[in-house]
């Protein structure tokens, strides 16, 4: 016959009720923290709906006054591609094109002029190398955004 362990009632009711005092007081910590944590998003939301949001913050990439490289393209073959530049910036932006030719930046002809603020211009550039450059500068800087297409 297999041994069998008496089962002794009021020891299991005593295990449970202090499993469920454990679990009751874990749940309660849970509940104060869940308010505090309620609370904080209730004032993050306050302070975010009393921040002034204008001016907006330019998006693009930022044009110093002495001229610098903002972006460069680089691929296989001879670049031939559409480059739309966007002043996303507070001041006009100078910019030019240039290619390496694997020695030294040389200019792309007239692919250069000035852009006012919240202008674009879409240029076509092409060159006879495979690296091509944007140089721009700005008093007071600005910013400059960019799109690349063939």
């Amino acid at each position: 016959m297999p041994i069998m362990n008496p089962i002794n009632p009021d020891n299991e009711i005593t295990v449970l009720n202090k499993a469920n005092d454990h679990l009751v007081a874990q749940n309660s910590e849970l509940n104060i923290r869940i308010d505090q944590l309620t609370a904080r998003v209730e004032e993050l939301t306050s302070t975010n709906n009393n921040i002034d949001m204008s001016p907006e913050t330019p998006t693009g990439f930022f044009v110093p006054e002495e001229s610098a490289q903002i972006f460069r393209v680089l691929q296989k073959d001879p670049i031939n591609v559409n480059i739309t530049i966007r002043n996303t910036g507070d001041n006009p932006v100078d910019y030019n094109f240039q290619e390496w030719d694997g020695t030294t930046w040389n200019d792309l002809g007239d692919l250069n002029g000035e852009l006012a603020i919240e202008e674009n211009n879409t240029i076509q550039v092409s060159a006879n190398f495979s690296e091509i450059r944007c140089m721009a500068s700005s008093v007071g800087t600005s910013y400059l955004d960019f799109e690349i297409s063939p």
